[in-house]
Parts: C-alpha cells; sequence; structure tokens
C-alpha cells in the first residue's frame, strides 16, 4: 500500500542517506510458468542489506542485536513487504527463493535461536525447502568478507527457497561457484500430484 510505503521510506531516511535509502526500494517480481499440473509462481527475490550501513554509524554489536532479533527495521519492513504482496492463495503452487539477507537461526549445532524474519516466513505457510538446516551460502571464498574471522567462525545462510501449496524441489542445493559474494541456490523445481 502507498502509505505504508512512504512510511518505510521515510524512515529508512532517518537512517540511512538518500542514494542508500534508494537501494531498499525493491519490486516484486512474479513469474507464472505453465506446467502439466497447473501453474507453478516464482518469486525470484533479493532483499537489500542494512547491516553494513548502520554499522558503520552505531557500531557492529548493537546492529546486529538489533537486525537479528527485532523486525522494526529496513530488513523487517522489506521481508513483511515481500510476504504481503507474496501471499499466494491457498491453492497456488510457489516458490520464493533468493539473496533474502537473514539466517534462519543464530547460533551453532542447532543450537541457535530462530530469526523473527525466518519465523514470519513458516507463520505465513511457507515451508523452508532446505528444513532450516541448509547451507551456509555467505560468505563465499571471493567475497572480502570472507577473510574476516566473524565469518569465518560463522558463515551464514543466507539465500533460500521457501515452497507453498503443492510446489516442490528436488536437487536442491548451494553449489560451491565463484563470482559473487554468495554462493548460489540451485534446484529443479515442479508441481507435485494434486
Amino acid at each position: 500500500p502507498r502509505g505504508e510505503r512512504l512510511t518505510a521510506r521515510t524512515r529508512a531516511f532517518e537512517l540511512y542517506s538518500i542514494p542508500e535509502a534508494r537501494i531498499f526500494d525493491r519490486r516484486l517480481n512474479r513469474l507464472e510458468i505453465p506446467t502439466s499440473r497447473g501453474p507453478l509462481v516464482l518469486y525470484p527475490s533479493h532483499l537489500a542489506q542494512p547491516f553494513a550501513s548502520l554499522s558503520r554509524r552505531f557500531g557492529a554489536l548493537p546492529v546486529a542485536r538489533g537486525l537479528l532479533f527485532d523486525m522494526d527495521n529496513p530488513l523487517g519492513n522489506q521481508v513483511l513487504s515481500l510476504l504481503r504482496m507474496a501471499n499466494p492463495s491457498r491453492d497456488e503452487d510457489a516458490l520464493l527463493f533468493g539473496d533474502l539477507n537473514f539466517p534462519p537461526s543464530v547460533g551453532r549445532a542447532g543450537l541457535g535461536m530462530r530469526t523473527p524474519y525466518y519465523e514470519e516466513f513458516l507463520a505465513q505457510e511457507w515451508t523452508d525447502a532446505f528444513g532450516g538446516s541448509g547451507p551456509a551460502t555467505f560468505p563465499a571464498l571471493a567475497a572480502p568478507e570472507a577473510s574476516q574471522a566473524i565469518y569465518q567462525l560463522h558463515p551464514f545462510q543466507l539465500d533460500h527457497v521457501f515452497q507453498t501449496g503443492n510446489a516442490r524441489v528436488r536437487a536442491l542445493r548451494s553449489p560451491r561457484l565463484r563470482g559473487s559474494d554468495h554462493y548460489p541456490v540451485f534446484f529443479i523445481a515442479r508441481v507435485s500430484g494434486r
């Protein structure tokens, strides 16, 4: 909605310079692919991450704590907006995937806390194709951050594949390709039997 978008933009301008704030103004991509079992709806997505810019202003630890455990921030606004727009009906078979810039949880060996962004996807009845324990996709070896101790100790799964309805994926993996700061996700999509 227009009013909500203006409010989010105003809040972004409070935290960011105008060029920085513009990177959060993203559009929803929706592709409908016909299949023999009905349409498959794809939502390829890339959310802008606010960590670096905010960390320079307020410090890494307070920003990480706020961004990872609270949704009242630019990343949370993007997630909520994306989920409102990519809100498939019960009979829509859909996949939402890409660089969403949040981990399912923060912690090691399954002892971590789920992030509110991930919880919001589950609450909206999206199913995580990786089951909550996907491979680390950031930083890739080519990323400047790969040499930083924090990321060597704790790489993150920031790239996701969520499914709903009868949309399913197989051959799901994250190949270790060069050329980006993130590793990609790869899958074969289908609509399962009705």
